[in-house]
């Protein structure tokens, strides 16, 4: 910080000489009125070259505010003089006006060594290395009040510079680099709670690559963009098998996507359904569909060719039970437009919707999409859930994750769930599509929802044969 006001006087001293000199080589050269011109122009760029100087002779916090060293006091009519004629090189106590106290190495004057710095006026002590009486080096940083305990690392120009710990009171611990006060490049902070952000940093924001690890073991691994998830992947730990119905009350069956494969998907786990929301790729499925899995795909008609495409997961929405994806291939171009539009605002009991999707599509039904119809019987789900329609819809494992269409083309729904059939028949669950708009604005990328009303008074089965495009089969590994 010093060589940098040191610098700024120089430059500006010699910004001045020059015009000085420019002066005199002036074609219309008048020696009066030149003169009343360069010479002040001179001075004032000498005045300029030799502040730093005078500054640094002259604003020591040791010689204005020093009362006394090593138990002796200086006197304080003149006090630059008194300070000079009484400090000398070696390991010195000095005491300041405002009680705080030094301890340690003194050369030239300067806190330049190794030393202790107690500040009564900002209940602070600094036990560490020093250089022209700043914190330079390695050292600890101990705070009486505010919200940080302490800081241990390195120092440059009195600021976190380089690598170092930080602890708050909260008990949340920061260890990594630093870069002028900020955390500024590699780092791991842990939160009280146990959530650990591990990987890059700038300006104190999470920004580049990195690891967020929460402590049900599940962690979203990907780049940030100032403390914003940008591109990555959420990852699962391996759930245990749990008696998830203890109190005997009526099974809720998440549909087993995982089958036994045949033929030429024999590297594939299992499958789901999903359905796309955006021209550049954008798609949506469950989550629970491609929790865990270590390779998505999706395969679907494109250029009236049926083509499999690697996708990435964007975000989930574990809560909800969705799960945004987006096409990872270069030899996808996009589509020109989307056939339908999504339904804002919540069905009537009674509305009738169908369902497109590939069951069972790897094993025994075959990868021709499938429809299923019926009607919306409750506006919530299973026990009461509002997040959720109960339709009459038969939906069966690698329905999940396919829309719910209503009569008129409109997306309403995501097929999620049903009650087993030895419970009750045709008894299933769709998470409600302005859920699945809340996600999609959640995004930091900005994704124009799809508004086209070309279906509406269609038939049905026109309606079909415009969507079947638009309805990936989810392949999962």
């Amino acid at each position: 910080m010093k060589d940098l006001y040191k610098n700024f006087f120089h430059l500006f001293a010699y910004m001045l000489w020059g015009a000085a000199l420019a002066q005199s080589f002036d074609t219309d050269f008048n020696f009066v009125s030149n003169f009343k011109i360069v010479v002040p122009l001179t001075i004032t760029g000498l005045v300029f070259y030799v502040v730093p100087n005078w500054l640094k002779s002259s604003n020591s916090d040791e010689k204005r505010l020093c009362i006394s060293i090593d138990g002796k006091k200086i006197g304080t009519k003149d006090h630059t003089k008194s300070y000079n004629d009484n400090i000398s090189d070696g390991i010195r106590t000095l005491v300041f006006s405002d009680g705080s106290i030094y301890e340690g190495d003194i050369i030239n004057g300067e806190r330049n060594g190794k030393g202790t710095f107690k500040d009564i006026s900002n209940k602070y002590k600094y036990v560490g290395e020093w250089k022209e009486s700043v914190a330079e080096g390695y050292g600890k940083l101990t705070f009486e009040e505010g919200m940080v305990e302490s800081y241990e690392g390195n120092f440059s120009d009195d600021n976190f510079d380089g690598f170092g710990s930080i602890i708050w009171k909260d008990g949340s611990i920061y260890e990594g680099n630093w870069k002028k006060g900020e955390r500024n490049g590699k780092g791991k902070y842990t939160w009280t709670d146990g959530t650990i952000y591990d990987g890059e940093w700038y300006n104190s924001a999470r920004h580049g690559m990195g690891t967020e690890t929460y402590p049900d073991k599940s962690y979203w691994k990907g780049e940030y963009i100032k403390d914003e998830r940008f591109k990555g992947k959420w990852h699962y730990p391996k759930k245990k098998n749990v008696n998830r119905n203890p109190e005997n009350k009526v099974p809720h069956d998440i549909p087993n996507d995982r089958h036994r494969i045949i033929n030429e998907d024999a590297e594939w786990n299992g499958n789901g359904s999903g359905i796309f929301i955006s021209k550049n790729g954008y798609l949506v499925t469950n989550n629970h569909v491609i929790q865990n899995a270590s390779k998505v795909s999706a395969e679907f008609i494109y250029n009236n060719e049926i083509e499999i495409f690697k996708v990435k997961v964007i975000r989930v929405d574990e809560a909800n039970d969705l799960a945004i994806l987006k096409i990872d291939d270069k030899n996808f171009k996009g589509f020109k437009s989307l056939p339908y539009s999504i339904k804002k605002s919540t069905c009537d009991v009674g509305t009738e919707v169908y369902a497109l999707g590939y069951p069972m599509a790897l094993s025994l039904l075959g990868k021709d999409l499938k429809f299923t119809d019926g009607k919306i019987s409750a506006k919530s789900g299973f026990q009461g859930d509002v997040r959720q329609y109960q339709t009459t819809v038969p939906i069966q494992g690698g329905n999940s994750g396919g829309p719910l269409f209503d009569i008129d083309g409109n997306l309403v729904g995501i097929n999620s769930s049903k009650i087993r059939q030895d419970i009750a028949d045709n008894v299933s669950y769709a998470i409600k599509s302005d859920y699945l708009v809340t996600l999609i604005n959640a995004l930091p990328q900005k994704i124009p929802l799809p508004s086209s009303r070309i279906l509406n008074a269609k038939k049905q089965t026109e309606q079909i044969k415009k969507l079947s495009d638009f309805v990936p089969l989810i392949k999962i590994a």
